[in-house]
């Protein structure tokens, strides 16, 4: 539905400026609202021409008359414009110069004692000059958006109805009344329809907002909204939420959300602000739940590095690389367990965003006779660089940078060479860890939108 649609588009954007600080925050413009009115104009005309309009009948002095069959038979135009409207905290949607033709059949009875007259025929109707002005108004919802009409008007210029067969008499009688009724009828039907596709079918639409996005069954993404939305006079600007909760304990983060600062671009259609707060809220969960643990065996290592956690091999492996390990286990494999030792803190320039990450890398090895043994545990600190982009109403990264630095903290096969060590790192780094990674953030993360909501020239801010 044309006006459903309008109102879902929209959807994504409500929220308000004042109390809480945003997490995330978002920005339509007035080329937004441009692509936005080219979607609405085309599905009002569809919503026009499937138009269904029920048999009329009346009586008129002496004339009574009927009109049955009526079918839209053509809309042309209108000319659409949508703008922001901070008094309704909405928008206006005006159409105007738009016409509507119509077909029916008539039957008509004249009677005036002794005269009596019956006729039938078909007829077009003509509506020119054809407006509507539609106000819009957001609001809040259960954490979601709300969305309703506030007053709606249509006017008909002028109707022109031709007549095909029958007396002139009887036409000429009937000609005034058919085109009262149909002013009157259509005024009133093209309104109904507006105002119940904004407050019924996008107000459903709505309610199937996401609000809350559930990630790898144990996160929950926060969404919904700290008070109604604030429209100006060229924009309509929304902050959400933007908190990581544990899934099965919903507790608040012990830290706040900045103020966002003044954006005066509005160049392109749509912009998401990014905050360290939304990313921080996620390392805190993960860290506090024992989320951030990893195990790297041989069958999570790519084909062509299969040996790289041999410790005896005839190309590079961990063997060769830390030579302690091969003389006290050869013919084995080694296993890492990664397990973080710190909040991870992640910290956002404009260009990118850089997680500070802390970890106990625990190596066991692995040997024949199916025995585990622990050969030591190193303390790494790494800096990952990524880079966000939106695509498919997601929020997709990437990593494009990393650096570390390692300690040795405990060791059962005496003491190694660091340097060493950080070596194998790299490598387990390069080849198992960062693709993993970047594989997760390929599958991105859902923004609040509903099924229907396509973003167009969306500019992603990363804002510290």
């Amino acid at each position: 539905m044309g006006l459903c649609r309008l109102a879902v588009v929209f959807s994504v954007l409500t929220s308000a400026m004042a109390g809480v600080n945003p997490g995330v925050q978002m920005r339509m413009t007035e080329r937004g609202l441009n692509y936005v009115n080219t979607l609405a104009e085309n599905s009002i005309k569809a919503e026009l021409q499937a138009l269904k309009i029920d048999d009329q009948s009346g009586h008129s002095g002496h004339l009574s008359w009927e009109l049955n069959h009526i079918q839209v038979q053509q809309v042309a135009g209108p000319n659409s414009q949508i703008t922001f409207n901070p008094g309704v905290s909405g928008l206006t949607w005006s159409l105007s110069n738009f016409g509507i033709q119509l077909y029916a059949d008539w039957h008509a009875k004249f009677k005036q004692g002794w005269v009596k007259i019956s006729d039938h025929g078909s007829l077009t109707v003509s509506l020119g000059a054809v407006s509507l002005t539609l106000a819009v108004a957001f609001g809040q919802k259960d954490g979601r958006p709300s969305i309703s009409s506030k007053s709606c008007n249509a006017h008909i210029g002028h109707v022109d109805v031709k007549f095909h067969g029958g007396s002139a008499k009887i036409l000429n009688l009937f000609r005034g009344v058919v085109e009262k009724r149909f002013k009157d009828v259509l005024e009133s039907r093209i309104c109904a329809i507006a105002n119940k596709n904004i407050n019924e079918n996008a107000e459903e639409a709505l309610s199937r907002m996401k609000v809350n996005v559930t990630i790898d069954h144990r996160f929950l993404l926060d969404y919904s909204l700290v008070a109604p939305p604030v429209v100006s006079s060229n924009f309509l600007q929304t902050p959400h939420k933007g908190e990581f909760y544990w899934q099965s304990d919903k507790q608040e983060c012990p830290f706040a959300p900045g103020a966002i600062p003044e954006w005066g671009d509005v160049s392109s259609m749509l912009y998401l602000w990014l905050t360290e707060y939304t990313a921080n809220t996620f390392a805190y969960q993960a860290h506090h739940h024992g989320y951030l643990q990893y195990t790297l065996t041989k069958d999570k290592l790519p084909a062509d590095k299969a040996d790289y956690l041999n410790t005896t091999c005839h190309s590079m492996c961990i063997g060769k690389i830390i030579k302690e390990i091969s003389q006290a286990y050869p013919n084995s494999w080694v296993e890492l367990r990664v397990n973080s030792s710190a909040v991870p803190v992640v910290t956002i320039t404009s260009q990118n965003l850089t997680a500070s990450t802390w970890a106990d890398v625990q190596l066991f090895a692995h040997t024949p006779d199916g025995n585990t043994h622990y050969l030591l545990t190193l303390g790494v600190s790494l800096s990952l660089t990524g880079q966000a982009s939106i695509e498919r109403e997601k929020l997709i990264a990437t990593i494009v940078g990393h650096s570390f630095d390692a300690s040795l903290v405990k060791s059962e096969i005496g003491n190694i060479d660091v340097k060493k060590a950080k070596i194998f790192i790299e490598g387990v780094l390069t080849f198992a860890i960062i693709p993993e990674l970047n594989k997760l953030g390929k599958a991105g993360i859902d923004l609040p939108v509903t099924p229907d909501v396509q973003f167009l020239n969306t500019k992603l801010i990363l804002q510290n």
